[in-house]
């Protein structure tokens, strides 16, 4: 039988001794785990800080500088001598002292994980003012917070002066706008302006007769009132476009409005020695339209063809303009003129705006020419002809097919 264990007091010391030194052994071999686990954090935050391309820096929790990459050092032209083991707002010789970093990190950071694209500006002492997209995360597993900074100075130039460009363009825009507003104005106006100077002319002429023809004076004097009616129309009609106000479409009879027009341009025809001839459909399909600006394509129309004819002096001056229907059942209108014609590359270019073949043109009455047939729902075009000329096409849809604008 053997003897119970001593109890005396070096015994018991003895066995104090043993557990204090197991609990060492425990507390070194945690200690060396946590070690390694610093380690593992520094490695692992040593990669990270290599692999970024943007300026990025790694803090202990108590906004200690740590690490940080060589773009950092690259952009802000400092040294690890100068940044590691400072506190961000001394590195660099305080030039990090900045109220709203400061504030993101002491203030914002602790109470949230991340913080996303968060703009500083501030007048750096070695770089100057810049600009400075800031984003931070605190890690989970490890002490650490990771600060990453973009540098954000050019693009904000550049989006400012793209604001500048954009805000000169405007303007820009503003004035075409109101130079092209200014020009369809004077285009449109010029021509009854000018059928009522030759008018004026002709009655004075008639006037100063030895006996005056009056009735050739009443004749011309109806024409003026008429073509002021008519510039007052389209005055009208150009304020209701500028106020967006919708387009009168009524019933609308073509070959009638065909007639007026060579009615209205007969001192033209008779000036340019141009024999006018019409060839007209009866009965066509009802349509509707605005009178006005119809008889303004129309008479650009008419009026361009005698100017193509003008030139001519080996052939009849001669134009000719057909109404008749279309496959749709819509009508069509064609001004057939034995000009001297177009080339290919101008016959392509004479509808758009500020083009024009005449010395005195605008060039803009076939581009609103064709604004307004579109606004009607159709279509204007030209062709050269087999023979010499040129022949101008529009159609208009029936009544009922486009809607009213």
């Amino acid at each position: 039988m053997e003897d119970p264990a001593p109890t005396t007091p070096f015994h018991q010391d003895l066995a104090a001794l043993r557990q204090r030194v197991t609990d060492l052994e425990a507390a070194l071999t945690a200690q060396q785990h946590g070690e390694q686990a610093l380690r593992e954090a520094r490695d692992y935050a040593a990669q990270i800080v290599e692999t970024i391309r943007d300026p990025l820096l790694v803090l202990t929790p108590d906004f200690r500088v740590q690490r940080a990459n060589p773009a950092f050092y690259a952009l802000f032209q400092l040294s690890p001598a100068e940044t590691e083991g400072q506190f961000i707002y001394q590195i660099g010789q305080g030039q990090w002292d900045i109220p709203a970093l400061r504030a993101l990190l002491e203030e914002i950071l602790p109470q949230n994980t991340v913080f996303n694209d968060y703009e500083v500006h501030h007048d750096f002492a070695r770089l100057g003012p810049r600009t400075l997209l800031l984003n931070a995360r605190r890690l989970d597993n490890v002490p650490l917070i990771l600060l990453a900074m973009e540098d954000i100075t050019a693009w904000k130039r550049a989006t400012e002066s793209l604001y500048q460009a954009q805000a000169e363009l405007a303007h820009l825009m503003r004035v075409l706008t109101l130079g092209a507003l200014m020009t369809s104005i004077a285009h449109e106006v010029n021509q009854p302006l000018a059928a009522m100077l030759y008018n004026a002319q002709a009655c004075l002429r008639w006037l100063g007769r030895g006996t005056p023809d009056l009735e050739e004076v009443r004749e011309a004097l109806r024409d003026i009132v008429t073509d002021g009616r008519r510039a007052g129309a389209i005055i009208a009609q150009i304020r209701a476009d500028l106020k967006k106000a919708p387009t009168h479409m009524r019933p609308l009879d073509l070959n009638q409005v065909i007639a007026e027009v060579v009615e209205r341009t007969h001192h033209e025809v008779q000036d340019a020695a141009v024999q006018v001839r019409t060839d007209l459909t009866a009965a066509l399909p009802p349509m509707r339209g605005d009178p006005v600006q119809i008889q303004q394509v129309l008479l650009n129309l008419v009026l361009n063809g005698l100017d193509a004819v003008r030139a001519v002096r080996d052939r009849p001056r001669e134009l000719l303009i057909r109404s008749g229907r279309t496959v749709a059942d819509g009508v069509v209108v064609a001004v057939h003129d034995t000009g001297i014609g177009l080339d290919l590359q101008t016959l392509e270019r004479i509808f758009d705006p500020f083009f024009t073949t005449k010395s005195t043109g605008l060039g803009m009455g076939l581009s609103i020419s064709r604004t307004i047939i579109e606004a009607h729902g159709g279509r204007l075009w030209a062709e050269r002809n087999l023979d010499h000329g040129l022949t101008v096409h529009f159609t208009i849809p029936p009544a009922g097919a486009h809607a009213e604008a």
